[in-house]
């Protein structure tokens, strides 16, 4: 059994990972059940982990994108903002 205080911060860290209120209900449940549930506790984090890295994944290719359209528009229309942001 998981004492209160640690429910509390067990509670506040699934939030801080962006665990949905429903996730984090599940999971602190599993918790209170004791070790027999590590398994499944341990899926919940390796999904929710993969879930975050395919969102960072998608995020940078978006930057990718916008970096090259950045690039794109300095080096064929604006050579002038060009050659500030060199001198910087």
């Amino acid at each position: 059994m998981i004492k209160q205080e640690a429910l509390a911060g067990l509670s506040l860290t699934l939030q801080d990972i962006g665990f949905a209120p429903d996730e984090a209900e599940s999971y602190m449940r599993l918790a209170q059940e004791g070790d027999s549930t590590g398994a499944q506790r341990m899926l919940m984090l390796n999904q929710k982990r993969r879930r975050m890295l395919d969102e960072i994944h998608f995020h940078e290719k978006q930057l990718d994108r916008l970096d090259y359209l950045r690039y794109a528009l300095q080096k064929e229309s604006m050579p002038e903002i060009r050659m500030n942001q060199d001198n910087k």
